[in-house]
């Protein structure tokens, strides 16, 4: 018996979405957040829970952990764009500029591509005092 591809016969999940469509989200970045980050995940560095460490470096304020803002881009993609069900398959981030504990980090998702009738390529990009952060792609699965 010839093999078939099962996802040949599944519907198209991806009817309906289309190139630029886009979704944004902004979050004030606390010190509680990062601290809870830090606990979770067991990352303790200086840098983004000790102010007086981070006043001796380049940056001179605690800065948000990278992982914890690529966080609220999956949070955007789960409930926004292209919603409940999706599913990261990959993911491409650039950290490009600091984000510091305070600041309100608008962030975007749009639609790069359609790649075919399960999945789908995002742009997606966080900004911080109107200063691109983080930039990005990323592939979902629906």
């Amino acid at each position: 018996m010839p093999y078939t591809n099962p996802m040949e016969k599944t519907p198209s999940r991806t009817e309906g979405y289309s190139v630029g469509m886009r979704a944004t989200l902004v979050k004030k970045i606390t010190p509680e957040m990062v601290l809870e980050f830090a606990r979770l995940f067991n990352d303790h560095n200086p840098i983004h829970v000790d102010a007086e460490y981070a006043a001796q470096t380049r940056f001179k304020k605690p800065i948000a952990h990278g992982p914890l803002i690529a966080g609220f881009i999956g949070a955007l993609v789960a409930t926004e764009l292209p919603g409940p069900g999706s599913i990261y398959v990959k993911q491409d981030l650039r950290f490009v500029a600091p984000i510091y504990v305070g600041d309100d980090v608008e962030i975007l998702v749009e639609i790069a591509e359609v790649i075919d009738a399960h999945r789908m390529r995002l742009r997606a990009q966080c900004y911080s005092d109107a200063r691109l952060a983080i930039d990005g792609e990323i592939v979902v699965y629906l």
